[in-house]
């Protein structure tokens, strides 16, 4: 009888966590392909319970203020409270994060935050890391800071700062949380404005080092974060999320945040990786010619690789007319397993795609991409996913 009221609540819990994904779902802003998504996603159902020995869980007993915002923010988002563990710890920065234990979801607030935060602030925060844990598929696992991974954060964290917006029903105390956490300051010193802080932002945002200042950023810059807050909230994504109708169509907004974000920092950001991936062709191509196999450009051109005829020609002349016909095998190996380890450098699942696409278009190159894997797994790069 016990076993049967378990399943039937955890039923219930799975159907809630399903309807506000749902609900939530046109809220995203340029969530990765399913396939980057696969290669990229933090998913980890490992569950430890560790923190709750190691810091200070929240409960109404023990924290009611902060209690509440929990509650205020799960409610907005039709969001099971049951399966969320709220701590705090100790730190003086104006920070929280997320992360899963199992099936639930953790989030873990610095004190000097709560200190500096009112209800509504505080539930902003939880919508935000909520956010984290109903879509994962926008989460970014990076062993080494990388363009692309950063790149996707960055979209990733308007997704969740939409959710927090959500969460919190105020777009003055959503932009103000932004604004504390950039600023560190208290509501003593703060006041919002939204016309002065877009008119800050503006004038920030027409420095000429912008994309190298935050292109290794796994957060968007807050001015940036705050204006597209205050246009999510004239949105109908925005109005549909708390039951209401009306507003800009979200295609436009996400346009409009597109374009600013791709001017930039993103444009430069994608170039980078574009010029990776053309070395890579090149490199890629002269392998397959060592190997008596000739492949297509256009089976090369896949995803932002163009695969320049002059790098192609300039690649092929060094292996094929450079290279004494004795060192061509390996020199190529060497080429392109040096070509992949810099294209994996600024963009590891791009470049995983990338060379599966190759292979897919290609009959005559899929048999020698399990050669390229173990050559590469010599390097610490898998190519093909792991059979364990």
């Amino acid at each position: 009888m016990l076993l049967h009221v378990y399943e039937k609540s955890m039923d219930d819990i799975t159907d809630r966590i399903k309807n506000c994904r749902q609900r939530l779902l046109p809220s995203l802003f340029r969530i990765p392909s399913a396939a980057l998504s696969k290669e990229l996603a933090i998913i980890n159902n490992t569950r430890d319970g560790s923190l709750s020995s190691r810091m200070l869980r929240v409960t109404a007993e023990v924290c009611p203020t902060l209690e509440d915002a929990v509650q205020f923010a799960c409610n907005n988002l039709s969001f099971p409270r049951e399966i969320l563990d709220v701590y705090v710890r100790p730190g003086t920065d104006n920070n929280a994060f997320s992360s899963r234990d199992g099936g639930r979801a953790k989030v873990t607030f610095n004190s000097y935050l709560v200190d500096t935060s009112d209800r509504d602030e505080l539930a902003y925060v939880v919508g935000h890391e909520i956010g984290h844990y109903l879509f994962p598929e926008a989460n970014v696992h990076q062993l080494a800071p990388n363009i692309e991974g950063c790149m996707i954060s960055r979209c990733s964290e308007f997704t969740m700062d939409r959710i927090g917006l959500v969460a919190c029903r105020s777009v003055d105390k959503a932009v103000s949380a932004e604004l504390k956490s950039l600023s560190g300051l208290s509501n003593k010193h703060l006041r919002m404005d939204a016309t002065a802080i877009v008119a800050q932002w503006r004038e920030a945002s027409k420095s000429t080092d912008m994309s190298s200042l935050w292109m290794m950023a796994t957060h968007p810059p807050t001015g940036l974060r705050a204006k597209a807050l205050i246009q999510f909230y004239g949105s109908d994504a925005y109005r549909l999320a708390i039951g209401q109708s009306g507003g800009e169509p979200i295609e436009q907004v996400n346009s409009m945040l597109g374009s600013e974000l791709d001017q930039l920092i993103d444009n430069h950001a994608n170039q980078l990786i574009a010029e990776k991936l053309n070395k890579l062709s090149g490199w890629l191509c002269a392998f397959v010619a060592t190997r008596g196999i000739k492949i297509r450009l256009s089976h090369l051109r896949q995803g932002l690789c163009t695969a320049p005829e002059e790098i192609i020609k300039r690649c092929l002349s060094i292996i094929i007319e450079e290279t004494p016909e004795s060192d061509r095998n390996r020199i190529s190996n060497e080429k392109l397993v040096t070509a992949l380890q810099d294209a994996c450098s600024v963009a590891p699942g791009c470049t995983r795609i990338y060379l599966q696409s190759v292979a897919e278009s290609s009959h005559e190159v899929r048999p020698l991409l399990k050669q390229l894997d173990e050559l590469s797994r010599q390097q610490g790069i898998m190519i093909l996913p792991s059979k364990n």
